[in-house]
């Protein structure tokens, strides 16, 4: 709460500034309406009815008086605040055009006024295109120039300069902002980011994270910055056991994160993820040994965790696509149908569920069904030059087609995908192409063909 100077019924000001520095909005409003009252264009006044307004969260009553605080005059150079006020508060909102105009009018007012530097910085970061970004470095390093040692500052810059690919310059400012203040979790929580998306190493960045725990148990970001790089640790882990603690050490943390932040998409995500590879894992490779109670128990909870997840974002497409998979791996395939469809409603052009959807019709043995999608799948691939893809739906509609009986189509289809996979140098498909058509030039008594295939396989194999 700002008192920009000597006004008239300094006394109501002053009671009103009291009122708010002890939180108590509501009689701190009341005291400045009556000062309005009493005296309309007393900027201050005004001002200070918009910083109440804000801290209640009515955000349209703010921006209304922020204006009016401008609109009468008196403020001078002060303005500047409120333009950086109406900055924040049009970023809330989230409208950045509104919110970047708001924190430039403030530093032409004053060039000084670093906070308005910092967050407009902050903005301008966390936009998607390299123009932005790059305006975000020049922005901060300005509001750097006039706080040197402010750690927000150095932590903006930083997540600027790795917005745009420079990940050492990233480190080397989150390493200055924790050198500054080394119980600023914000630090740790950063420079763990720039090590993992840099490749660096995993431990390192686990190290920094269970530190910025310590300091902050209850901040979000810790907790579900740790359950992905646990989660990427796990992934590389060669020994059962250790993935499997690996993986539990990341649901862990990804609970911890919901607890803080029940609907939070990403997290949600990411913990259903866990489970189902949990779930495959355990089917791929100790199904035997495992209870079938337990495997259905993890797809159970992913189950759970990615209709939370499409609850709190229905309109992001990945969300069905693997609650579709999760019902596919329980067996589940009318639902398993139905998601992948979800998913192909948002995203026409989802390749990988019309290929699971094609995959999905075969396991229940509608051959005529599954070529459509994979067809599409296909056309989809092509576009994207994903050549590996491609391969591979031309193997399956080759499948398809062998299941129905119809082998010249299938042949065709794997005489396509063996031409691809030898471009690829794919030897496993190569291989997988040439024995599906010794079966099928053999069931039409092309014994040639049949031979020329069984050499290349043979030579393949060897």
């Amino acid at each position: 709460m700002v008192d920009f100077g000597h006004t008239e019924n300094e006394s109501l000001l002053d009671k009103g500034i009291a009122l708010y520095n002890h939180k108590a909005f509501d009689q701190a409003l009341a005291v400045f309406q009556k000062l309005v009252a009493l005296q309309p264009n007393h900027a201050v006044a005004h001002y200070n009815i918009g910083n109440v307004y804000s801290d209640l969260g009515n955000l349209d009553e703010a921006i209304a008086s922020y204006h009016k605080a401008i609109q009468v005059g008196g403020l001078d150079e002060d303005a500047s605040l409120a333009w950086y006020n109406l900055g924040n508060i049009y970023y809330r909102k989230a409208d950045v055009p509104k919110a970047v105009d708001a924190y430039r009018t403030a530093i032409s007012i004053n060039r000084g006024l670093a906070m308005a530097y910092n967050n407009l910085g902050l903005v301008l970061a966390a936009q998607p295109d390299k123009a932005s970004r790059r305006e975000a470095i020049t922005v901060l390093e300005n509001a750097r120039k006039l706080k040197s040692d402010d750690i927000d500052v150095l932590n903006n810059l930083g997540i600027a300069y790795g917005g745009l690919g420079n990940m050492d310059k990233a480190l080397a400012l989150f390493n200055k902002a924790r050198e500054l203040k080394p119980r600023d979790s914000k630090a740790y929580i950063n420079s763990a980011k720039a090590i993992t998306e840099k490749g660096g190493d995993i431990n390192k960045a686990i190290t920094l994270l269970k530190k910025a725990g310590k300091i902050a148990p209850d901040d979000f970001n810790v907790h579900y910055n740790l359950g992905g790089n646990l989660s990427r640790k796990a992934e590389r882990e060669r020994s059962p056991d250790g993935h499997r603690e690996l993986l539990n050490q990341a649901i862990a943390s990804y609970h911890k994160a919901l607890r803080i932040k029940p609907d939070d998409f990403n997290c949600l995500y990411n913990l259903a993820g866990d489970y189902l590879k949990k779930a495959e894992r355990a089917s791929r490779k100790q199904r035997d040994k495992l209870r079938p109670d337990v495997h259905r128990e993890l797809l159970d909870k992913a189950i759970a965790f990615y209709r939370k997840a499409i609850k709190s974002n229905p309109a992001h497409p990945a969300g069905y696509f693997n609650l579709a998979h999760a019902f596919e791996e329980k067996g589940d395939y009318e639902n398993a149908i139905n998601n992948y469809r979800k998913a192909i409603e948002i995203k026409p052009d989802h390749a990988d569920a019309y290929y699971n959807l094609s995959n999905t019709y075969r396991q229940q043995g509608k051959l005529t069904e599954a070529i459509k999608p994979l067809e599409t799948a296909l056309l989809i691939y092509q576009k994207q030059k994903n050549h590996f893809k491609a391969a591979h739906c031309y193997f399956h509609l080759g499948g398809i087609y062998a299941g129905m009986t119809q082998r010249k189509k299938s042949i065709q289809m794997h005489l396509r995908s063996l031409k691809i996979a030898g471009k690829l140098k794919n030897r496993g498909l190569e291989a997988a192409n040439y024995a599906m058509l010794v079966g099928l030039y053999g069931q039409q008594d092309k014994l040639k063909q049949v031979r020329q295939a069984a050499r290349k396989l043979l030579k393949i194999v060897k």
